[in-house]
């Protein structure tokens, strides 16, 4: 009887939520859209082999799963001196660390097989090279430096490369044009959110860029990788055809998000102003991808 309400315990509904959120499903579902948006345009005017589509999103899904699960379990100890992550299964003690090590190995494995015989070899090389860049340079590297916003921006960028040389199966100027606008996006993106939060990085003794330089270099950093950012982003049309409809949207949306940098420094960071430019981050890339798969 006992071992019978222990297996219960195990597979509880509490114990399944738990194991989902190792996986960080939010930055999931961010990588996947990224890599389809990617595919799309990579396709051009041919239709996306279904079943492509399903082993790509699956063995990169899988990856990202993993990196989640042991980013719970590296950052364990760090993650409960935060408010906003004491509470994370790990930290908090609901799911032990040796299972989210186990947890995020399994997935990491399964990821590379799928890939490597469902997807390409390149897909799965770069798709590990996300991996390992994110859980064995970045992690660490927040405990060090907060140089590890330019080494995360590596494995957030990827995602776009990946998707490309899916559908393509070798790396192409493109897909590292597509890189680079995630690569220069994420930079202002995690820095302000890194603003929001430095109360929480400090406390952590996590040297974000705002706890190691102050809020002034930070905002300084935002309105650089912004104003860089937009002629970055007008290169799939300079370079490679995109239509007029991603021109105009590119620079538009580009020009707002400038605005709002500066907005954001003139403001010295307010939390509202913050929250505002994150969020308007997101919204951002969203539209420029979605212009950028329709207009291409």
């Amino acid at each position: 009887m006992r071992a019978e309400t222990a297996y219960s315990g195990f597979w509880s509904f509490q114990r399944i939520r738990d194991f989902v959120s190792l996986t960080k499903p939010r930055i999931m579902l961010l990588v996947i859209l990224t890599v389809l948006g990617s595919m799309s345009v990579a396709s051009g005017a041919e239709r996306l082999a279904a079943a492509a589509v399903i082993w790509t999103l699956s063995g990169v899904a899988l990856a990202v799963g993993a990196g989640g699960a042991l980013n719970h379990f590296i950052e364990r100890d760090a993650d409960r001196k935060m408010a906003r992550t004491a509470d994370r299964p790990v930290a908090s003690g609901r799911i032990r660390p040796p299972e989210a090590l186990v947890f995020g190995t399994a997935l990491w494995i399964a990821s590379y097989f799928v890939l490597y015989f469902h997807a390409n070899p390149p897909t799965a090389f770069l798709t590990m090279l996300a991996f390992g860049s994110y859980v064995g340079l970045y992690t660490p590297l927040k405990r060090r430096s907060s140089i590890c916003t330019l080494i995360g921006a590596v494995p957030g960028a990827l995602p776009a490369l990946i998707g490309w040389t899916a559908v393509r199966g070798h790396v192409e100027m493109t897909g590292l044009v597509l890189f680079l606008l995630m690569f220069f996006w994420q930079i202002p993106h995690f820095l302000s959110l890194a603003l929001l939060t430095r109360k929480d990085y400090a406390a952590a003794g996590m040297p974000m860029l705002p706890v190691e330089a102050g809020v002034p270099a930070t905002l300084g950093q935002i309105l650089l990788y912004t104003a860089a950012l937009i002629p970055v982003s007008l290169l799939p049309y300079t370079l490679f055809g995109s239509g007029r409809v991603y021109l105009y949207t590119a620079v538009c949306a580009g020009a707002v998000f400038f605005y709002l940098a500066v907005l954001l420094d003139r403001k010295d960071a307010a939390p509202k102003w913050c929250g505002r430019f994150f969020a308007y981050s997101i919204v951002y890339i969203t539209v420029l991808f979605g212009v950028l798969v329709f207009d291409s």
